[in-house]
């Protein structure tokens, strides 16, 4: 097999199991309406139910970015930081 024949696996979708649901109704939620990453590294996401309307945020602190060996900060982490 050759490299412009080459198949790549379809990317999987996220178990049912981790998305949020409603609070009131239980209806899973497939995409955030909004999310914001904070100056204290918590990215939130606000989520609003199709089914009944309900309105609601989750909140999930990232880790700090580790800088290198030198001191520098790696590409990865000098897209990820946020400015002010």
């Amino acid at each position: 097999m050759t490299a412009s024949t080459a198949r790549h696996p379809a990317p999987k979708a996220a178990p049912i199991s981790i998305l949020p649901r409603c609070p009131i109704c239980s209806d899973t939620m497939v995409a955030a309406e909004a999310s914001v990453l904070s100056a204290d590294l918590v990215v939130s996401h606000l989520w609003s139910c199709d089914n009944c309307g309900c309105g609601f945020v989750t909140r999930h602190p990232q880790k700090r970015a580790r800088r290198t060996h030198r001191g520098a900060m790696s590409p990865r982490a000098q897209s990820a930081q946020v400015h002010l």
